[in-house]
């Protein structure tokens, strides 16, 4: 009966250990697909960032900005779960995982694109806001050339 006892006990503790590296894999492979995640969904924003449109006319360049103040909204909502995913590799970083220097490397890489995309989206809204001021430029520069047209006596 003791040496049953004992090979149960072993048993236990063996399927406690698989169980504690089943969850640190899990863990670190989790990571993995969150970074991925929000890696793709960058690699897309900064596809549409970097457009030049800005629109032909004071309609189409406000309209862009709406746009462009939807996905500032949206990249907002974004940074909590890049945090949460940032946070777990940390852990798994300071806890000492295996896979630490994987885990290291692929933080910083998401740390620099997350800055680089703050910046992409800071250079597009500038663009954005300085064709609609263009465009308004135009409109009233025209509404005021077609006012002094009217406003000239006929020469004729």
């Amino acid at each position: 009966v003791a040496t049953l006892e004992r090979r149960y006990q072993q048993l236990t503790e063996l399927a406690a250990q698989r169980r504690a590296s089943l969850e640190e894999s899990r863990r670190f492979w989790k990571f993995f697909w969150d970074v991925g995640e929000e890696e793709a969904w960058m690699r897309e924003q900064e596809r549409l960032l970097s457009s030049e449109d800005v629109g032909r006319d004071p309609t189409s360049s406000l309209r862009l900005l709406s746009q462009h103040a939807a996905f500032r909204h949206e990249l907002s909502g974004r940074a909590g779960p890049l945090r949460q995913a940032m946070d777990e590799g940390r852990a798994l970083v300071a806890e000492g995982h295996s896979g630490a220097p994987r885990v290291a490397e692929r933080l910083e890489e998401l740390e620099r694109r997350w800055r680089a995309l703050g910046e992409l989206a800071e250079r597009r809204e500038r663009s954005l806001r300085d064709a609609a001021a263009l465009f308004q430029f135009q409109a009233e520069a025209a509404d005021v050339e077609g006012w002094l047209e009217d406003a000239q006596p006929e020469s004729g």
